[in-house]
Order: structure tokens, then C-alpha cells, then sequence
């Protein structure tokens, strides 16, 4: 008798406690679309007579589709970069560069990094770039070996 109790007990507990999420959980709330309303979308106007380059500039400055939603977080983290590393053998150096988005990047000497900076050599120590016709070494601090895999 003693454990059909205990089992009652337990079936009223958890309808009590179905019941008390059932009550006290919040509805969900629909998404709300954020448009912007002080540009409407007309259709655009051509001059009569135009000619079909400044019809296509006329076309190229409306704004047909609404206006172009703002760069998100993700973008911004996609763009930002640093090295993270040099892997390889001697012969066969690269740099390691990380993205903000977590994404990695394997470049090798003659390569250019993503801001458009060539690289001239990997050493064990650091990357040299060349800027301006110059080479200038980016040092790895804590690197003091390349890793090899």
C-alpha cells in the first residue's frame, strides 16, 4: 500500500506540475517585421526621349526593392582577421589566419593577406610583408618553432 501512495503521489505532482506550465508559460509572440515606412516604392519615371544609358543610371538610383538592410555583427566578425600561427616545414611554410567568424586560412609566401599585403617570406620567427617596396617582418611573439602537423 505504502508504494500505490508514493505512486499517486508522484502522478499528482507531475499534473500539477504540467498543469502550473501550461499556465504560467507564457504564449508565443509572432516575429515583427521591421519595414521601413518613410520610403514607399513607386515605379521609377523615365524622361521622354532618354537615352537608354540614362535610362539604366535612372533605374540604378531608384530604390526598387526597399532599402538594403545594414551590415549585421556576422559581417563585421567575417571582415576582422590576425595571425594566428606558422605551420609547416621550412620549405614549405605557411601562415595561419584566423577570422572573427572562426574561419581559418592557410597562406603561403607571394600570397596576399586579406587586407591586400603581399607576403615575401615566412620564418620561423615572424612574416615578412612588403609595404611600399619594403619588406617588414611581423613578429610571432611566443612562436618559436613552426608548428608541423
Amino acid at each position: 500500500m505504502n508504494l500505490r501512495g508514493f505512486a499517486m503521489r508522484a502522478i499528482w505532482a507531475l499534473l500539477a506540475l504540467a498543469v502550473s506550465m501550461v499556465v504560467l508559460v507564457p504564449a508565443p509572440v509572432p516575429p515583427q517585421i521591421n519595414r521601413p515606412t518613410e520610403e514607399k516604392w513607386s515605379p521609377p519615371r523615365f524622361a521622354a526621349g532618354a537615352t537608354a544609358a540614362a535610362d539604366l543610371a535612372e533605374l540604378a538610383r531608384t530604390n526598387l526593392w526597399g532599402i538594403a538592410p545594414s551590415e549585421t555583427p556576422a559581417d563585421v566578425r567575417s571582415r576582422q582577421w590576425r595571425l594566428a600561427g606558422i605551420t609547416g616545414p621550412a620549405s614549405g611554410r605557411q601562415v595561419i589566419v584566423i577570422f572573427g567568424d572562426e574561419r581559418l586560412v592557410y597562406l603561403k609566401t607571394g600570397e596576399m593577406f586579406p587586407d591586400g599585403t603581399l607576403i615575401g617570406e615566412i620564418r620561423d620567427n615572424g612574416v615578412c610583408v612588403i609595404i611600399d617596396g619594403k619588406k617588414r617582418l611581423l613578429p610571432m611573439p611566443g612562436q618559436t618553432i613552426p608548428m608541423t602537423w
